[in-house]
């Protein structure tokens, strides 16, 4: 059976949300500064920016290769996409007025980009049939 364009979005959104409660269940107003997710002393912004960077990559690395059918091409085009976002971003913040280039963030959102095209090969990736 041949897995629809539907069935991949399914998959993306699901895998997103995945993504997004786990990282940024950390971000509660609530919380002392000191208790992050698992407690290894890296801001909340980090863990928002990997989600991000992750989502971000999957997405459009996931779109793409429903457009094109290029599995080569798609993960080129989601890990671009999650790494030009945090960049994107990182300029935007950089202008007058803004919070300043933060090296770490864009770290961290490169790092999520990676898993995000990681992700995008997994799912993307031709199925070997059984017999």
């Amino acid at each position: 059976m041949k897995e629809s364009k539907f069935d991949n979005f399914i998959k993306v959104v699901v895998i997103s949300n995945l993504l997004l409660l786990m990282f940024t269940s950390s971000a509660n107003a609530q919380q002392p500064k000191d208790q992050t997710l698992f407690s290894l002393g890296i801001g909340d912004d980090k863990y928002m920016h990997f989600a991000a960077g992750t989502g971000v990559s999957m997405l459009a690395g996931c779109l793409f290769h429903d457009a094109t059918r290029d599995l080569n091409r798609s993960i080129k085009f989601s890990a671009a996409t999650g790494i030009g976002a945090g960049l994107f971003k990182e300029l935007y913040d950089s202008r007058k007025g803004g919070s300043g280039f933060d090296t770490p963030d864009l770290l961290f959102t490169a790092a999520g980009a990676v898993l995000g095209t990681y992700l995008t090969h997994i799912i993307n990736k031709p199925r070997k049939r059984r017999r």
